[in-house]
């Protein structure tokens, strides 16, 4: 990696000046430090991000993430800082890709992270602190993350299985549409416990890292105050085609004169929209192309989504229980988890009915007794 540390903005000799949470490197000792990370090819870029491959000295593949921050406004950039933030509270949990290691600018020597590391999201973002806001980032600084490496995305995905059949909408294949889509509700979960909100659920940002799918991307994820069940937000956000009613209309004023905020149903709206996908190959407002366009139909109450008839009616329920209008209807994750598609009732009338025909058959061998299945099965 010698031509990244090259462009390192600041190295991470003085790492005891920032904050616990967020250091200028997160070990001492970090493979960014010591220069035994090497490119192995870029995977990815966007916006003025980009991705690498890289191994390390022992051998293991990495992603390296890379985010120039120069021409970026204040709140953008605390937004990655947060991610941060969030990635080593999620260390350890299994469906949320893993931090590994990450570099920001020195604290002491960068005006820009004494501000960022000084102020709380929400006295960046409200009263007082227009300058903040409006300012944009003038120095050529970078954040290094350091993250697992996946194999591929769920958008990717999706559109591998799409092209194996000519109608999916006829033939979908329920065990491939149940195995990932139990991962991604265990992945929202994991998060919506920890009081996140992602924000920005999408095929993307899903990944699947050695045969499991991992959530990815915190850059826009918000934390759910322990007094409240929303997050309040100074604009909309979040991917066009996966946004919620609320994620459209934050901030505007309900029928009753509250203020519409996004919470945890907010992102099930965006599960909702990628189950969608899965099953149709397009996501529900896909027709409408334009920002107005989609916003006046996502916010109309009245609204119709167009279902097309599959062969497991479970199917359409569920996607309905995701895709509710008003928030406060739409399915929470331990009961989607639980929902029949992915927890089928059992027919039980035929199931006992064969059973006392194998039983019959096992007494009349003298194999068996009925009296002795009946105490195994207590």
């Amino acid at each position: 990696m010698n031509e990244a540390l090259k462009e390192r903005a600041v190295a991470g000799s003085n790492a005891s000046s920032l904050p616990s949470q967020i250091r200028s490197t997160s070990n001492p000792s970090s493979s960014l430090e010591q220069g035994s990370i090497q490119k192995l090819g870029k995977i990815g870029s966007g916006g003025s991000s980009e991705v690498h491959k890289v191994i390390s000295s022992d051998c293991m593949i990495y992603a390296l993430k890379k985010i120039k921050l120069k021409g970026r406004d204040y709140p953008t950039a605390y937004g990655f800082c947060q991610e941060i933030e969030y990635l080593n509270k999620l260390k350890g949990k299994s469906n949320i890709i893993q931090l590994i290691d990450y570099e920001v600018p020195n604290h002491k020597t960068s005006h820009l992270f004494a501000i960022l590391f000084d102020v709380t999201d929400k006295s960046l973002l409200q009263e007082g602190s227009m300058k903040i806001k409006d300012g944009r980032i003038k120095d050529d600084h970078h954040i290094y993350m350091v993250l697992e490496y996946g194999e591929i995305d769920l958008a990717h995905m999706v559109a591998q299985k799409l092209k194996e059949t000519s109608n999916p909408s006829l033939q979908i294949d329920e065990n491939w549409l149940r195995f990932y889509w139990q991962q991604m509700l265990e992945a929202v979960k994991t998060i919506h416990e920890e009081r996140i909100v992602h924000s920005d659920l999408k095929p993307a940002n899903f990944l699947l890292v050695r045969g499991s799918l991992k959530l990815i991307d915190f850059g826009i994820a918000k934390a759910i105050l322990s007094d409240t069940t929303n997050i309040q937000r100074d604009s909309q956000v979040g991917t066009l085609n996966y946004m919620s009613p609320e994620a459209f209309m934050c901030n505007e004023h309900d029928a009753n004169g509250s203020t519409i905020k996004c919470g945890r149903p907010s992102d099930i709206w965006s599960l909702g929209c990628i189950l969608y996908q899965m099953v149709y190959g397009k996501t529900p407002f896909s027709e409408y192309k334009t920002f107005w366009a989609k916003f006046k139909v996502v916010t109309d109450r009245n609204y119709q989504i167009i279902y097309e008839p599959v062969s497991n009616p479970w199917l359409i329920d569920l996607m309905r229980r995701c895709l509710a209008w008003d928030r406060n209807e739409r399915w929470r994750i331990p009961q989607l988890l639980q929902h029949p598609f992915l927890v089928p009732p059992i027919a039980r009338e035929p199931l006992c009915s064969e059973l006392h025909k194998v039983v019959a058959e096992c007494e009349k061998a003298g194999r068996v007794s009925a009296t002795d299945v009946e105490q195994s099965t207590l």
